[in-house]
């Protein structure tokens, strides 16, 4: 019954939006030296999910790299 049971189209629709143990327990061992985008996309399931457009990503790119630039100097 369990068997590629992670293949199954149920399943899948059953478990989108929710973080599951396995991205949970990548969150608590995340380690400084991993890029952070790497979790976020773990987490969003972005590989699926396109949030570029969203306007609080766009303001964070861009006032991110504000911030950057005016923390070098």
């Amino acid at each position: 019954m369990t068997r590629n049971q992670s293949e199954r189209g149920l399943l899948k629709r059953q478990r989108f939006g929710r973080i599951t143990a396995s991205v949970a327990h990548d969150v608590k061992n995340w380690k400084e030296e991993t890029k952070s985008d790497v979790l976020i996309k773990r987490i969003m399931d972005s590989d699926k999910t396109d949030i570029s457009g969203l306007p609080s990503v766009r303001f964070g790119l861009v006032n991110g790299k504000k911030q950057s630039n005016s923390t070098m100097t």
